[in-house]
């Protein structure tokens, strides 16, 4: 769909205004969580570049559920704060190669 790719770019192009306009229209006219998928990816991008990783994080949980996942457990705020910023110190201490080396997400549609 020519929006969804249209939020995607706009959400390359740092224009989070627009990618906000666009992933409404999509929620909007879709019928399907199909598609809507790539919206929610796009969106939970946009939302960690603001640094909005509760709310990303919120959406993230409400899409896996949508798609069957059980989650056992929830965050709580701290400890949300706290894993993030494990998992952004292991990434900022990758060297290069072990940062290529991470295994590659096969399944594109896979959230």
């Amino acid at each position: 769909d020519r929006s969804r790719d249209y939020a995607e770019v706009e959400y390359c192009n740092g224009n989070f205004s627009k990618v906000r306009e666009v992933i409404k229209i999509v929620f909007d006219k879709s019928k399907s969580f199909y598609d809507r998928s790539r919206a929610y990816f796009v969106l939970i991008k946009m939302l960690c570049a603001e640094k909005k990783l509760r709310e990303a994080l919120d959406i993230g949980i409400k899409v896996l559920t949508f798609l069957g996942e059980s989650l056992l457990f929830r965050f709580s705020d701290e400890s949300t704060a706290i894993t993030f910023t494990k998992i952004r110190s292991s990434f900022e201490s990758m060297t290069d190669d072990e940062f290529y080396k991470l295994q590659v997400m096969e399944d594109s549609d896979a959230l």
